[in-house]
Parts: C-alpha cells; sequence; structure tokens
C-alpha cells in the first residue's frame, strides 16, 4: 500500500524491452546501470 492507503499495482520488469519511454510510461523497474559500464 502507498502512503494514502491504496494498493497499487507492482512494477513489471522489463524484459527486453529498449524503448526508456515504454519502460517509464507503463510502470516497469528502471535500474540505471551506466556507472557499471567499463571504461577502456
Amino acid at each position: 500500500m502507498n502512503e494514502n492507503g491504496i494498493k497499487s499495482k507492482p512494477l513489471g520488469i522489463p524484459y527486453g524491452m529498449m524503448n526508456f519511454v515504454a519502460i517509464r510510461e507503463d510502470n516497469y523497474y528502471y535500474v540505471d546501470k551506466t556507472r557499471f559500464i567499463e571504461k577502456k
């Protein structure tokens, strides 16, 4: 439940999704892993 006592839909896992806009608008998890990109 959220702070208002209303149950919210759990976030989905965007397996194989490449469209950032769709991930954000369709209520999916998003984890920014930019800092883990190896520098050469």
